[in-house]
């Protein structure tokens, strides 16, 4: 069963490569960064920058999942 998660600074580095290996084993992946990137088809991407205490996400009821690691 695919899982949902969130990833918070999944445009580069560590949160990219969690992200690709997660969607890789069926894993629906949000990715929010500030940096824009394609995700797979079984990835949502939106900007987001962490340190705008305003911003909002759209998301799922529920996650199975987060992951912090913004720049």
């Amino acid at each position: 069963m695919a899982r949902d998660i969130l990833i918070l600074g999944g445009s580069s580095g560590i949160g990219k490569e969690l992200a690709a290996n997660l969607a890789g084993a069926g894993d629906v992946i949000h990715l929010a960064s500030r940096t824009e990137v394609d995700p797979s088809p079984s990835a949502n991407f939106q900007a987001y920058d962490v340190t705008d205490h305003g911003a909002t996400l759209q998301l799922p009821d529920s996650l199975d999942g987060l992951v912090f690691c913004p720049g």
